[in-house]
């Protein structure tokens, strides 16, 4: 961090200093992590070959002289040699890794199996307890003599043969039948363990968990350098644009073509190390999408069409990739920096218009991917990097006629809402498919996008009560609209219920929404309060959670009219601070409700139960400070 603030302070050489110290650090990290695993793999007693850092050093050597003697050819012959070996490294240690993980499944597979044996041993069945055979008759033995050769005593003796192999057959079909009883028990108990270990296997995790799991498990040194690497191709595109004497479009071009290259040898490698050939294809993706920015920005693109297009083609790629190698991690590498490409440019002129617009054309490869393979937490990273990045943007840059934001913000809620409903339409296939008929909901999308680009539109259009009630209205019949398909479909009838919430919440928008000035927040105010007792007596946590948002509404409403406005009758904050303070009264009048409380619920009660008595005081000492006067008159005229 601060070698790239250094960057952009015009100080290079404490930029220099701090890049070689991270690329040193990074060795460093990497260097503990292979003796880490190859004193495991001597305690494992398997053979390992080390791997000299020596090129490595004599890279970064390269890189320092290039950069302190002014000679960019050395600095980027250094880099180029720095990654490949860094590269080989990280494939090494990957597969020092890989085998030391198959060395402790075999060792502790047999000890597994042991148990499972001992314990099937020990089960002997009831219904098997009668082991009865009916007796065949075997006539052919004596069939096969003729009856004139026989005498007395041959007779006797054939007939004792004949019975000896008799109960042999007999023996050995019931010591056969228990064989096969046992096997059958136990393939039956494994198969009842694996659906176990399946159905825990198929419990939700939030996308914190999501994250966790994807940043941390797997090889987290990999994503370490796949990082630092994709930080270097743009420190290095940009010291391109503003150093190199070359022509800008031979730099670009070679880039370019390293990493398509890079990509072809990720894929080339994918048979025999996934993890290595995905890190390599997410870079190589990634470098071509900074690439392409760098291109248009320095005007070797001038048409935005043509960049757009080439644009969509990247991430068709992209979409393919992940598609055929049924890959989450390179559609999260590839949207990621997607997303962050526009801000590694040296300067930033799109409009807020035109940033929600291209990542719009990012969202509908989201689409495309989540409409065909049900990955919850790609759509969700996406949602919340849209919403945060274009919000903070769109405050930025202010400037932007109202209706083309609205028609940007439509846009993406159209888009998350067709998520929603298809994420829950994939996971009820994948759930009958199982025999297990409980389709899941995407609450985030389903609930938190319209709630969220609602939000947005209000204060796009702030006091401005036509637009904000048809707008509304606008949502309503969307949603009425979902509600009847989804009644329909009876493999998502249970997302037909969160639709018809939707609507009537939409509906129960447009009362406070038309009243007229202050007595909007009064609304507000009464809404959260009835909606938080129904919430309470349903047991309804989305329910509760709306109230809790429409009472931060009110509350701000408050504080705007207090800050905007002249004169503002004290009866709204009477309504304000006894509203707030029932809400907390009611809540705590029963067991039942108690038992609701949770993290995000207690804390807006806190907050809300001090503003409430401080607004109360404040009424309280107001009024005692009008009435002062007139009991001062009063005295003197006694």
């Amino acid at each position: 961090m601060m070698g790239i603030i250094s960057w952009f302070l015009s100080i290079p050489l404490l930029s220099y200093f701090c890049g070689l110290a991270f690329v040193l650090s990074v060795m460093h990290y990497v260097d503990t992590t292979q003796q880490t695993s190859l004193k495991l793999a001597q305690h494992q007693q398997i053979t390992m070959t080390t791997f000299s850092k020596t090129p490595l050093y004599l890279a970064v050597l390269l890189i320092g002289a290039g950069l302190f003697i002014d000679r960019h050819w050395m600095t980027v012959v250094g880099l180029m040699i720095w990654i490949y070996f860094f590269l080989r490294w990280l494939g090494r240690v990957e597969r020092t890794l890989a085998l030391l993980q198959q060395q402790i499944q075999q060792q502790h597979q047999p000890h597994m199996m042991t148990k499972q044996d001992q314990a099937e041993v020990m089960v002997v069945p009831s219904q098997f307890e009668d082991t009865s055979v009916a007796v065949p008759a075997h006539t052919e033995l004596l069939e096969t003599i003729p009856l004139s050769d026989i005498t007395l005593n041959d007779a006797n003796e054939i007939t004792s043969s004949a019975q000896a192999h008799v109960i042999h057959n007999v023996a050995t079909d019931t010591v056969n039948e228990k064989t096969v009883t046992s096997a059958v028990l136990s393939s039956s108990g494994r198969i009842h363990s694996t659906q176990r270990t399946e159905a825990n296997n198929s419990k939700p995790l939030n996308l914190y968990q999501q994250l966790q799991q994807w940043i941390f498990k797997g090889n987290p040194v990999l994503k370490v350098a796949i990082g630092i690497l994709l930080i270097g191709i743009i420190l290095l595109l940009r010291f391109a644009t503003e150093h190199w004497q070359l022509e800008l479009a031979v730099q670009l071009t070679v880039v370019g073509v390293v990493c398509a290259a890079v990509v072809l040898l990720g894929q080339r490698l994918f048979d025999k190390n996934r993890g290595f050939a995905l890190g390599l294809e997410g870079l190589g993706m990634a470098g071509l999408c900074l690439n392409l920015f760098f291109a248009y920005y320095n005007q070797l693109i001038p048409n935005l069409i043509v960049a757009a297009l080439l644009f969509v083609v990247l991430m068709l790629i992209t979409v393919r990739f992940s598609l055929k190698q049924q890959s989450i991690e390179l559609a999260l590498m590839a949207i990621i920096i997607a997303y962050i490409a526009p801000f590694t440019l040296p300067i930033r002129e799109m409009s807020s218009v035109e940033l929600l617009a291209y990542y719009w054309l990012v969202n509908l490869a989201v689409a495309l991917l989540s409409s065909l393979r049900p990955w919850k937490v790609l759509t969700q990273i996406t949602c919340l990097l849209t919403v945060f990045i274009g919000t903070i943007y769109g405050m930025l840059h202010p400037y932007a006629e109202q209706f083309q934001l609205v028609v940007a913000i439509l846009a993406h809620s159209a888009i998350f809402i067709w998520l929603g409903f298809r994420y829950s339409q994939l996971l009820a296939k994948q759930d009958l498919q199982h025999f297990n008929l409980k389709p899941m909901l995407d609450l985030a999308l389903v609930f938190g996008v319209p709630m969220v680009s609602y939000g947005l539109i209000y204060l796009i259009y702030f006091q401005q009560r036509f637009w904000q009630a048809s707008l509304s209205l606008l949502f309503v019949a969307v949603y009425a609209v979902l509600y009847l398909l989804a009644k329909r479909m009876q493999t998502v009838n249970v997302i037909a219920q969160s639709y018809f919430s939707l609507m009537l919440i939409f509906i129960a928008f447009i009362p406070p929404i038309l009243a007229e000035g202050y007595w909007s927040a009064m609304g507000w105010s009464i809404q959260a309060l009835l909606i938080f007792i129904f919430a309470l007596q349903r047991q309804s946590k989305i329910a509760r959670y709306l109230a809790m948002a429409l009472s931060v509404v009110a509350g701000l409403s408050g504080v705007y009219y207090l800050l905007a406005e002249q004169f503002v009758p004290r009866s709204l904050y009477w309504c304000l601070s006894l509203v707030a303070i029932a809400m907390v009264l009611i809540v705590n009048s029963c067991a039942s409700y108690r038992k609701q409380y949770d993290l995000p619920m207690l804390v807006q009660h806190v907050l809300q139960m001090f503003s409430a008595m401080s607004v109360l005081m404040w009424l309280i000492i107001d009024a005692l400070a009008l009435h002062q006067p007139e009991a001062g008159v009063c005295s003197t005229v006694y």
